[in-house]
């Protein structure tokens, strides 16, 4: 009996750190990809782009340093006969909590819609997740499944 109370302890900790857990995003790698003049996402395409999960932005959560202000944002898109919808809905933020009026703003669409660029002022003070939508067409003109990654905004 006193060997499976350890045990017990031990997986009961576990299960509890597990829940202790916030509900926060995936985490992204900003290092290599956001400075304090932009930030740079990679998008690549699988399969036909039927199900968000064939639609990979790198990093997934692009944290953006809470010291850094008026950062141009830029998508590439990396698979070829793919683009993204026409300004302003290749990028949009429709899921709560919404961003401040002017936070992300200046959308253009360039070299045939294979990149997107907006500016995000990063007005945070304290770490915000904003999840927006990444709108692709197909060489067709008929629209992938829509992907919705996140930009941390206030990050350490």
């Amino acid at each position: 009996m006193t060997r499976r109370i350890p045990s017990f302890v031990a997986i009961a900790s576990l299960v509890l750190a597990g829940c202790n857990q916030s509900a926060a995003p995936p985490g992204g790698v900003a290092g290599a990809n956001c400075n304090p003049n932009q930030c740079q996402l990679k998008v690549k395409v699988a399969n036909n782009c039927a199900s968000p999960s064939d639609v990979t932005i790198e990093p997934d959560t692009m944290p953006v340093s809470r010291q850094f202000h008026q950062v141009k944002m830029h998508w590439d898109i990396e698979t070829t006969g793919f683009k993204f919808a026409q300004e302003p809905d290749g990028i949009t933020f429709t899921t709560a909590p919404l961003p401040p009026a002017n936070e992300f703003h200046d959308a253009n669409a360039t070299a045939s819609n294979t990149k997107y660029n907006l500016t995000n002022a990063n007005t945070a003070t304290t770490q915000t997740d904003y999840k927006y939508n990444v709108k692709l067409l197909r060489a067709d003109g008929t629209a992938c499944a829509v992907k919705d990654p996140f930009i941390r905004n206030g990050a350490p």
